[in-house]
C-alpha cells in the first residue's frame, strides 16, 4: 500500500498462510492427532540445527555435516507428513 493508504496485509510475506492448525500444547493421548507433537518435533530440529550451526558446523557428506543434512531432511519430512506443511 502507498503512504497513507490502509494494507489489508494481503501481500504481507510476514504472516504465511498455512492450514496448519495452532499448536495446542496437547501431549500424550490427548494429542490424537499427533499434530502438537509434530510441531515440538520440528522445534527441537531446528534449535539442534539452530546451535550447530552457531558452533560453526555446516551440511557436508561426512561428519557432523552429514547428520546436519539428516536433522535437517527428518524435520522436513515430519512436517510435511504429520503437518502437512
Amino acid at each position: 500500500a502507498a503512504l497513507g493508504e490502509e494494507d489489508d496485509g494481503a501481500d504481507d510475506a510476514s504472516s504465511p498462510k498455512t492450514t496448519v492448525g495452532p499448536y495446542g500444547g496437547l501431549v500424550g493421548s490427548a494429542d490424537a492427532t499427533n499434530r502438537d507433537t509434530a510441531y515440538r518435533a520440528v522445534a527441537d530440529h531446528v534449535r539442534c540445527l539452530a546451535f550447530a550451526i552457531a558452533d560453526g558446523a555446516t551440511p557436508s557428506n561426512e561428519g557432523r555435516g552429514y547428520v546436519l543434512r539428516r536433522v535437517l531432511r527428518r524435520a522436513v519430512r515430519y512436517a510435511r507428513q504429520t503437518l502437512g506443511a
